[in-house]
């Protein structure tokens, strides 16, 4: 083909040349994309023998076969390979290209100033119905000086190969981000990704929390079961640094936090990391869902938290683990089923003995919960029950297995009984100075005179 290196036809054909002329080729984007570049590296012009057809997959080639189509085009035609119906940019002529590039552009400008050419390119074909590839946006804007490549310097790690079963290990942290770009207060995204998949799960709090912690987690045990091991950071919600009890020392038990406590009830392992590179795929992920997720609640004019949750929950996680999530090595499920005789809310709270008082009333910081009299029969003053203080805030009394009702007991002052204010003149620093006739001055005097020398002379 004049000027155009051709590939080997016996080469080409093991090389498995797609069938250009299938709609079903251009159905999974993904899947194309790398296809052609597979063709562009290894078989730049190969021979489809089904089709009877040249294929020409480099720019610098299309673009001199379009140019001169008298020498390389049969009496036969060409076509363009690009999906159907698709008004690719490539076949077309000036001015039309440079209008489409310069909406392109001026687009850009205008709503994805701050965004990569990757995720421009996508907004730019769902909401502004004009479809560019990734490649030539970023060309664009490069020439514009609107974008430039990060180049980055990092020590060399080996990526640690995924895991093979779907729930076999979770990871989850905080992120902590001006998610909202100052519509309200920074907030904490909690993420949980699956390490086989790269699914995730994730939920907007105010803060990185015990409570925070308990519900994200909870959530997604009751989308998707019991995961084996959860994988987190070295925070003290999730590591203990106090020194053991007696009975730890005795049965040769790790001081727990409660949410260790709640993950060894479920049956789940909690693996602490080392460093941030250990956990490096949540650690990734939040750098790209502070990329994504925030311009996405910028274009949906979302300012509060309740309404950025559901948003999560009814468009953007779906849409997520579409776009970015992987097929695991194995189809087998590895989350465990939750027990329907499994009290959840109870297991991820927080867990307390406390003593009911003479009055079977319980204490729980400076709150006093009253037992009903039918307590009376199986609970005793003196005895110990168990108070729970679930995400929710909500208390929970129990006795074994046995929970108790309780009401809000009369407030009780604890706080020290306040002196009235004094009326007069200011006292001393040194205090109340005693009167000449105190007996504290006598005795005083009586200490001063056994202090004095005695002379004693015999007759």
């Amino acid at each position: 083909m004049a000027d155009i290196t051709v590939t080997d036809t016996a080469t080409a054909s093991a090389a498995a040349v797609p069938d250009f002329l299938d709609p079903g080729f251009y159905v999974d984007i993904d899947a194309m994309h790398e296809a052609l570049r597979q063709l562009r590296q290894h078989h730049p012009v190969a021979w489809d023998e089904k089709n009877r057809l040249w294929g020409v997959t480099r720019h610098a080639d299309v673009v001199e076969v379009e140019r001169r189509d008298d020498v390389f085009v049969s009496g036969q035609g060409y076509r363009s390979f690009f999906a159907p119906g698709e008004d690719n940019m490539i076949a077309q002529d000036d001015p039309r290209h440079s209008q489409q590039r310069k909406q392109a552009v001026d687009l850009y400008r205008e709503k994805y100033a701050d965004y990569g050419p990757t995720l421009a390119a996508e907004c730019l074909a769902a909401e502004d119905a004009l479809s560019v590839s990734v490649s030539s946006l970023r060309r664009w804007l490069l020439g514009e000086g609107l974008w430039t490549r990060e180049r980055r310097r990092a020590k060399h790690r080996q990526r640690r190969p995924r895991r093979q079963f779907l729930g076999e290990l979770v990871q989850m942290d905080g992120s902590h981000h001006d998610w909202f770009e100052g519509r309200r207060g920074w907030a904490v995204l909690m993420v949980l990704i699956d390490d086989a998949t790269g699914t995730i799960y994730a939920r907007f709090f105010e803060a990185e929390t015990l409570e925070a912690a308990q519900e994200a987690f909870g959530r997604y045990v009751r989308q998707h079961g019991l995961p084996r091991s959860l994988y987190v950071d070295q925070a003290g919600i999730y590591r203990s640094d106090r020194e053991p009890t007696a009975a730890e020392l005795a049965c040769d038990k790790r001081p727990e936090t409660q949410f260790g406590r709640a993950l060894r009830e479920l049956g789940v392992e909690l693996i602490l990391a080392r460093s941030p590179q250990a956990k490096g795929r949540v650690e990734r992920v939040n750098g790209t869902l502070q990329d994504r997720l925030v311009k996405a609640l910028r274009r949906a004019g979302i300012d509060d938290m309740v309404a950025a949750n559901a948003f999560l929950e009814e468009k953007f996680l779906a849409e997520f683990n579409t776009r970015f999530g992987k097929v695991p090595t194995s189809r087998t499920d590895a989350h465990g089923p939750l027990a329907a005789n499994v009290d959840l809310d109870r297991i991820l709270s927080v867990r307390e003995p406390r003593t009911v008082q003479h009055d079977w009333t319980v204490r729980w910081h400076n709150r006093f919960l009253q037992l009903p009299a039918e307590s009376a029969r199986t609970v005793q003053p003196g005895q110990k029950v168990e108070v729970c203080q679930q995400a929710d805030r909500r208390l929970r009394i129990f006795s074994g297995q046995q929970e108790w009702a309780w009401v809000e007991a009369g407030m009780r002052s604890l706080a020290p009984r306040k002196r009235p204010p004094r009326v007069g003149p200011p006292r001393s620093s040194q205090g109340q100075r005693p009167a000449a006739n105190h007996p504290w001055r006598g005795r005083r005097r009586s200490i001063a005179a056994l202090e004095e020398p005695v002379l004693v002379v015999s007759g």
